[in-house]
């Protein structure tokens, strides 16, 4: 089992993975722990960005770059500003789009 933790919320949540990932995985850790962690870190970022997304329900999925560009370009177009909140928001930010194109 692996444990993923929000630092920022406190929240956890527990991921059942096979017992050769998981031992893997902490082999690949204490690698990490003999010299810098960051390679594997920065290997593992961009997959696991990608595998928490496809993973989230559709309300809580980030706004892809489409949307982002498309609002962009409505709010420059009807000079409605974007709150930052919209736009961490696929959901928010498709309403923006519909509410003023």
């Amino acid at each position: 089992m692996v444990v993923i933790l929000d630092r920022q919320s406190k929240l956890q949540i527990d991921v059942e993975v096979p017992v050769n990932v998981g031992d893997a995985l902490r082999r690949q850790l204490k690698v990490c722990q003999r010299r810098v962690a960051g390679d594997f870190g920065d290997r593992l970022a961009p997959l696991f960005a990608k595998a928490l997304v496809s993973a989230m329900d559709e309300q809580c999925k980030p706004p892809t770059e489409r949307d982002i560009r498309l609002a962009a370009s409505v709010s420059a177009k009807s000079g409605v500003p974007i709150t930052q909140e919209m736009w961490s928001s696929r959901e928010m930010l498709k309403a923006f789009i519909e509410e003023h194109s």
